[in-house]
């Protein structure tokens, strides 16, 4: 078959499909690529439409050329996921124009097929599959047409067998999505490291936390085994605490030491004492976290968090990282309690490394230090006071302005008074660690928003925070959270809505995001996703046994082998009842059975066809007998005739729709 050959509507459905399989990738392949790619899929439009005509051989080889020389100068590295996947769509899309029998078109179908599915490469959720499947039912479908004769109807006849064949698909694919053993992944294949990243990071200055203040996208999901769930006031998602300080900057120990051997026997030991959901007290809490890819080693957790998973690390600040990046959506499950104290002395290097302060700079601040330490004596007292003073004259903003080069925290204290919550934070722990009081910075996110159906908790980059730690020579490293003390409302309840009060600037997104309706459309979509990353996505090993034994009793081989059976024989019988009903249809004569309709309709109104009559003379009879049908009978005998014994056999749709008009019109 040449292309001559082809239909116009098989070319049609071909280039579509093409077309959406490589326009799903406008979020990960340049812009360059993109163009090219449907630059040549136009192109072989307008050879449908024979307004061009085919490139030769030397035109060819300059196409591809040019679309090396955009390959290589638009990705880099060129050999990297993002290189391959670019390389397939420019290939494929040169391909249609040089396509010349039904080789060619068979095999561009299944390009099609494999660059849709490169979409699940980089992002796998509910919305990116079901266009993947979208496209390939288009792609099906085309390759339907290609085994039968271009004719009318032949386009909705091809979409309606493809569709059928997807819907019996669907169960199998099911069942053997539920019963196939869950096994690792044979190799990995690594993103670019600029893929996705987090806000949060190993060092903190004035003003990071404030630019992500409008970053609503999601940082991860939360999700609380039984009724006992913290307040919004307590969901601090610690990070890391930040324990170098050189003036402007905090930023994390280089080489971070693991929680002691006794403390984390002590968090075990109580860990231990809770064997169910059911028996936690109200400050300690189980829970899943589904992390977003972040590019970064380090996961979030509430006070002194504990983890069951022994590839993770766990450090003397209690926070907890994995060996490799997070470079895509990570599950994990943690143990918090909320009470837990642990008062182990501090050594003279880590007291020395919590108090230190660099140079000389902000005078005032470090006088002010002194004056509280002379006045008040203990932590607990110099805590409480500062948080009068930030509740006195300063306001919390998400634009609170450059800070100066020098003297940064004398201008915060002093002069401007306006700041996020990394200036509060900043400030204070400067004025404890001059007040000779060890002190850090922690980040992480504080607070969240309930999903629609109010099952877990999401938490945005927008709810990037910063606090302090101080330690207590009676109860440890002690929270301290000057926010709460300068706009309480924020940490209280922590959700969208109270970060754009504070927002002087909300521009479009802000006002979308007032929206109650808007709002609660997005939550549902997100709770959709996350059931299908939750269950779909997330679907292990331990999972699958837990299904296994609720469907089935077991995952007994037999069991298994009943329920595929079982699918099976579901979708077989179906199948096979529709496909003889299907066939006995198609081999009757149209013609013939609407002859059975009008010797049926007769029959109701007493007038019997006699075996030695035709269907000419018994019309003839019939209208002699029957005055009010004479003219109907008279017309339905012509048509039937000119069919019956004409020069032509053709029998249309619009034939067929008015002699059944007739037959009903009997009276």
């Amino acid at each position: 078959m040449t292309d001559n050959t082809l239909s116009k509507k098989q070319l049609s459905w071909l280039s579509a499909g093409m077309f959406l399989s490589i326009a799903a990738l406008w979020l990960q392949l340049p812009w360059q690529i993109l163009i090219c790619s449907s630059f040549f899929i136009a192109w072989r439009g307008l050879l449908i439409q024979k307004k061009l005509t085919k490139p030769g051989k030397m035109l060819n080889f300059c196409l591809l050329i040019v679309s090396g020389l955009i390959l290589a100068t638009s990705i880099s590295p060129v050999i990297s996921l993002q290189g391959c996947v670019g390389f397939l769509v420019l290939m494929a899309s040169l391909k249609i124009l040089e396509s010349e029998s039904t080789r060619d078109y068979l095999l561009l179908v299944f390009l099609g097929c494999l660059i849709s599915a490169c979409l699940l490469l980089f992002s796998r959720s509910i919305l990116s599959f079901s266009y993947c499947l979208l496209t390939m039912l288009i792609l099906h479908v085309a390759l339907l047409q290609s085994f039968t004769a271009p004719a009318k109807g032949s386009r909705k006849r091809a979409l309606k067998t493809t569709s059928i064949i997807f819907l019996q698909a669907l169960p199998i694919a099911l069942t053997l999505f539920v019963v196939l053993p869950r096994i690792g992944s044979l190799w990995t294949v690594p993103l670019n490291s600029n893929v996705a990243k987090t806000g949060i990071s190993e060092s903190l200055t004035a003003g990071d936390m404030g630019r992500l203040s409008q970053d609503f996208s999601v940082a991860m999901r939360v999700t609380f085994s039984g009724e006992n769930r913290p307040e919004k006031s307590a969901m601090y998602w610690r990070a890391m605490s930040l324990a170098n300080f050189d003036g402007r900057t905090w930023s994390r120990d280089k080489q971070p030491i693991k929680l002691s051997q006794s403390a984390l026997a002590s968090l075990r030991k109580n860990q231990q004492t809770v064997t169910s959901a059911a028996a936690l007290n109200t400050q300690q809490y189980r829970y899943q976290v589904m992390l977003e890819a972040s590019g970064r080693s380090w996961l979030y957790g509430l006070n002194t968090a504990m983890s069951n998973g022994a590839k993770l690390y766990q450090w003397q600040d209690y926070s907890i990282s994995k060996p490799e990046k997070v470079l895509q959506r990570y599950q994990y499950q943690l143990w918090s309690d909320l009470n837990y104290i642990d008062n182990t002395p501090l050594s003279e290097q880590q007291w020395r490394v919590f108090t230190a302060l660099v140079g000389e700079d902000n005078s005032k601040s470090r006088a002010f230090a002194r004056q509280l330490k002379g006045q008040y004596g203990s932590a607990e007292k110099i805590v409480s006071a500062l948080a009068l003073r930030f509740n006195t004259d300063f306001i919390y903003t998400l634009a609170p302005g450059k800070s100066p080069p020098v003297n940064p925290i004398d201008d915060f204290l002093f002069t401007n008074k306006r700041g996020y919550c990394e200036h509060f934070a900043s400030a204070s722990a400067f004025v404890l660690r001059a007040a000779g009081i060890p002190a850090r910075i922690a980040t992480g996110y504080q607070g969240g928003q309930w999903s629609a159906d109010n099952k877990y908790l999401i938490v945005t980059q927008a709810q990037a925070h910063a606090w302090v730690e101080y330690w207590s020579s009676n109860k440890g490293w002690q929270r301290f959270d000057p926010t709460a003390s300068v706009a309480p409302q924020r940490i209280e309840q922590g959700s969208v809505e109270v970060l754009d009060r504070f927002n002087e600037s909300l521009g479009f997104t802000g006002v979308l995001r007032a929206n109650s309706w808007l709002r609660h459309l997005q939550l549902n979509w997100d709770g959709l996703n996350y059931q299908w990353h939750r269950w779909v996505l997330g679907y292990n090993t331990q999972i699958q046994l837990e299904v296994l034994k609720q469907l089935l009793g077991g995952f007994d081989s037999w069991r298994i082998g009943l329920l595929m059976l079982g699918v099976m024989f579901m979708v077989a019988v179906p199948a096979a009842v529709i496909g003889f009903w299907s066939s006995n249809n198609a081999s009757a004569d149209p013609l013939l059975t609407l002859i059975t309709k009008l010797e049926k309709k007769l029959f109701k109104l007493h007038f019997v066809r006699d075996k030695s009559e035709t269907i000419k003379v018994f019309l003839r009879r019939t209208a002699q007998l029957s005055a009010n049908n004479k003219q109907s009978l008279m017309a339905i005998s012509q048509r039937l005739e000119k069919h019956l014994y004409g020069q032509t056999r053709h029998f249309s749709v619009a034939d067929k729709k008015h002699l059944e008009q007739l037959i009903r019109g009997l009276k």
